[in-house]
């Protein structure tokens, strides 16, 4: 079954009533913390603590089916973030809502992580989970929706020439527009495509309206949150590909994918929402950039609850292709090696599924079957 996209159709509306996708769906988190070729997996286990998997020298560690345990007892996904070789910040809500913290300095990729399984609060109750961008090496941003509905930051810096990191103090990202703090309880979606330079994106449960703020080192942000229109039901996915160039995707009110672009220098703004075609999904579309100006967005089908991959090769969409299983929440990607995709995603006994793509061969590896990389418990 191959559903065909309709990127540009400008006889359609961004409407309907499907019901919001909450933060409640579990997915895994992907990043590279020893450079290319590898990969380390955070995510929620059954029990509610972080457990993680480490893909390094062409094999799974610990081993295929197990699981490092690194404690905690959270109530959101994993957000985290490899400030530079070997050191890893991960970020989840607690039980008690605050936002807590637990740092990894993994100096040998090879041996397991370090025992510490301590977690530091953060001192900032959260409406949401935590999201974590960087714009330049060795620092980054946490952002979360706070308890009063409002967008906070905290920045962690360089405190001097060392590697050593400094957390600053919760920002009130709150509103100059008149509006209400209303944002609807998704995790915050903020990209970079620069050093200095963030976007933020988010929902309103208002007018369910998608809506944006940018900041530039110096100027900081912008001085409210332009409304960019739609009608929204999951957080949204935001990529950027080159400087200047921003493509966000959301689920919208009739539960499909839909799209919006912007380019730096473009009169035009931001360009109208675009729908992807006629496939429904469940939780949030995700994006990732892929080779050179590419981009590659994974879904979970509502129909067959099976993950659906479609590419953007920088001109034109191809359609939905099925990469198969059983899932019932979002997959999320990463590009470990320039040609390679991996993809997960939670399946509905929490176990953790895995998929590769691989340019050269020109197919998806196992051909036909996803891997189990087992249960995190």
């Amino acid at each position: 079954m191959v559903a065909t996209t309709s990127p540009g159709a400008q006889n359609e509306t961004m409407t309907g009533s499907a019901a919001d996708q909450t933060a409640l769906l579990r997915y895994a988190t992907p990043i590279s913390t020893f450079g290319e070729g590898t990969i380390d997996v955070y995510l929620q286990g059954n029990d509610g603590r972080v457990y993680s998997k480490q893909y390094i020298n062409g094999s799974w560690q610990p081993s295929g089916t197990a699981f490092w345990n690194l404690g905690g007892i959270v109530t959101s996904n994993i957000g985290a973030v490899s400030r530079s070789f070997g050191h890893t910040d991960l970020f989840a809500r607690g039980i008690d809502f605050d936002i807590y913290n637990q740092t990894r300095n993994n100096t040998d990729p090879y041996g397991s992580p370090q025992s510490c399984l301590c977690w530091d609060p953060m001192n900032g109750t959260a409406l949401s989970g935590p999201e974590v961008a960087f714009s330049e090496s060795n620092s980054f941003d946490v952002f979360q929706y706070g308890w009063d509905g409002i967008l906070y930051d905290i920045p962690w810096r360089e405190s001097s020439a060392s590697s050593t990191l400094t957390r600053g103090n919760w920002s009130w990202l709150g509103e100059y527009d008149g509006l209400t703090n209303d944002w609807l309880n998704f995790t915050p979606s903020v990209v970079s495509w620069g050093v200095g330079h963030y976007d933020f994106f988010g929902v309103r449960s208002s007018d369910h309206a998608l809506y944006h703020r940018a900041f530039n080192e110096g100027a900081g942000w912008s001085v409210d949150f332009g409304r960019l229109g739609g009608y929204c039901t999951s957080r949204p996915a935001a990529v950027s590909v080159a400087s200047g160039r921003l493509d966000v995707f959301v689920r919208g009110g009739d539960a499909r994918v839909w799209h919006t672009s912007y380019y730096a220098g473009d009169t035009k703004g931001w360009s109208d929402f675009e729908s992807l075609g006629n496939i429904t999904i469940l939780g949030e579309p995700h994006a990732i950039r892929y080779l050179s100006n590419g981009i590659s967005v994974f879904v979970c089908n509502q129909m067959d609850h099976a993950v659906w991959h479609a590419v953007y090769d920088g001109k034109v969409w191809t359609e939905w292709v099925s990469l198969g299983g059983d899932f019932g929440a979002p997959p999320k990607a990463i590009s470990k090696s320039p040609g390679q995709l991996d993809v997960f995603a939670v399946g509905r006994k929490g176990e953790l599924m895995w998929r590769n793509w691989e340019e050269d061969r020109g197919a998806w590896q196992p051909l036909s079957e996803w891997v189990n990389l087992g249960t995190a418990t």
